[in-house]
């Protein structure tokens, strides 16, 4: 349904557009597809996906159009100010030309600074939905914005650069500090000999964000791999406070 929509400049009735959706074709009754188009148009908008109904000019006033419009769809490039108000970054395009019709959007330092402590502080309060909405924002900003160049307190945003980092060595960026490219065998081998044996695990912690060595204390949940790194979900005993470590920083 939506690249059918997207597809078009203008709004269109529900039998256009059903010439256009596989599952509304075959040898379906017409009230059943039409509760079929009801519940997935509700669907598709309660995920934020703006279709729009309007009246159709006919005579009547009874036959009605949808229609998406592609600026409310599609998010717009975003750039890193660098001064005076001018973009310092420039986001990636799939070609020179990218995506003619969408918009540009120029964001301060300051700004992508407060953004990042403000997901940092959503993620701190431990709700699963709110933690999953803001790593999912944070995911989508990183595409086009240089997140390892933003500072953040240590403990207010760990969480979120380690989100973060791996997706700048995509673009290149290589890591702060004394992190290394792979994780060591041994550190790899004694995380899961301790998640097998449900041990609590001590070890030196190179920081993300205060580019520090720390000792922790924490309680292994699992080993999960993400954007070419690995990394050790944990209770931090210290903090009391689940926490996302990576492998090659232990």
């Amino acid at each position: 349904m939506i690249a059918a929509l997207l597809r078009r400049h203008y709004p269109i009735t529900f039998e256009e557009l059903a010439r256009d959706v596989p599952a509304y074709t075959g040898d379906k009754k017409h009230d059943a597809v039409m509760r079929m188009f009801e519940r997935d148009k509700d669907e598709l908008r309660s995920f934020g996906i703006a279709i729009e109904t309007v009246d159709l000019d006919d005579g009547d006033g009874e036959t009605k159009g949808y229609k998406l419009d592609r600026k409310s769809f599609y998010l717009p490039y975003l750039s890193l100010a660098a001064r005076e108000g001018r973009a310092g970054t420039k986001p990636r395009k799939p070609d020179k030309f990218g995506y003619r019709a969408l918009a540009s959007l120029i964001i301060e330092p300051d700004e992508l600074e407060i953004i990042v402590k403000a997901a940092a502080r959503v993620i701190a309060l431990g709700d699963p939905v709110l933690t999953d909405d803001a790593e999912s924002a944070m995911r989508k900003l990183s595409f086009d914005l240089p997140m390892e160049s933003i500072g953040v307190d240590h403990d207010e945003g760990m969480n979120v650069m380690a989100l973060m980092e791996p997706m700048a060595s995509r673009r290149g960026h290589g890591a702060r500090g004394s992190a290394k490219p792979h994780p060591q065998q041994d550190v790899f081998e004694i995380l899961n000999d301790a998640l097998r044996r449900r041990k609590t695990v001590r070890f030196d912690y190179h920081s993300m964000g205060g580019d520090r060595t720390t000792r922790r204390a924490a309680e292994p949940y699992g080993l999960f791999f993400l954007s070419s790194h690995w990394y050790l979900a944990a209770r931090d005993v210290d903090k009391r406070e689940m926490r996302n470590f990576r492998l090659n920083r232990i």
